[in-house]
């Protein structure tokens, strides 16, 4: 999948932590008040990931030619 990166991803990770994670800053709290405690594993409680779309797709025609472009 092409557009499958990392400024279209969202995990939603609530039941692995003891508080609210930074979405930038991995296992700190989100106010920054220290770091987001692991308090079970991702294998009893699965991530959950989305992938959302802000306009970043494009829709090209069935059968046309190879598409290369550059990301964006």
């Amino acid at each position: 999948m092409e557009t499958a990166r990392f400024n279209n991803m969202m995990a939603h990770a609530q039941h692995s932590f003891d508080a609210p994670i930074h979405p930038f800053q991995e296992y700190m709290r989100r106010n920054f008040a220290g770091p987001a405690l692991v308090i079970t594993s991702q294998t009893l409680k699965p991530v959950k990931y989305y992938l959302i779309d802000f306009g970043l797709s494009k829709e090209y025609p069935p059968g046309g030619p190879p598409r290369l472009e550059e990301p964006t």
